[in-house]
């Protein structure tokens, strides 16, 4: 008798492991299939990351493309875009809760990891934008800054010849 209970205790906690891994996973891989859907402009993937990257805590990462990259350290954690350019963020963590703010903008945003929050803006003010972490989330928090630079279509043009 004691074994059933065994038995059944043990397949309990596998399904309920699998349902913790598996439901993350299937949640950016839907992102990562609809990525074209979320929205008409230009898509950009960021990812707040906190914990130990040989040295380097506190990063949000930039990607590029739908696929994401957690681990490259070496990602950049400034975007150029263009004056005037519709602008869809999929925002997402790798460890922690993080709150991303982007100032002049009015965007923030509580990210979680394994789930992405698509976020919507018309890129209508030129300059530089810092993009951080609002809410303390572990030894790297003061490092976890980026920007936003908006240029006039032109000088993307020229840059891009």
């Amino acid at each position: 008798m004691r074994k059933r209970y065994l038995m059944g205790e043990i397949l309990a906690i596998g399904i309920l492991i699998a349902i913790l891994f598996a439901l993350p996973v299937a949640i950016v891989n839907y992102h990562v299939r609809n990525w074209n859907e979320h929205s008409s402009g230009r898509i950009v993937g960021i990812v707040a990351r906190n914990d130990n990257i040989v040295d380097q805590p506190g990063l949000w990462m930039i990607q590029n493309g739908p696929l994401w990259n957690y681990r490259d350290k070496s990602l950049p954690n400034e975007l150029e875009i263009n004056h005037g350019e519709e602008i869809t963020l999929m925002l997402t963590a790798a460890d922690a809760v993080h709150e991303f703010s982007l100032d002049g903008y009015g965007l923030a945003e509580t990210i979680y990891p394994g789930e992405v929050t698509a976020r919507t803006f018309l890129a209508d003010k030129l300059g530089e934008f810092k993009f951080e972490c609002t809410s303390y989330c572990g030894v790297g928090h003061d490092r976890m800054v980026g920007k936003l630079i908006v240029v006039p279509k032109e000088k993307q043009t020229a840059l891009a010849n």
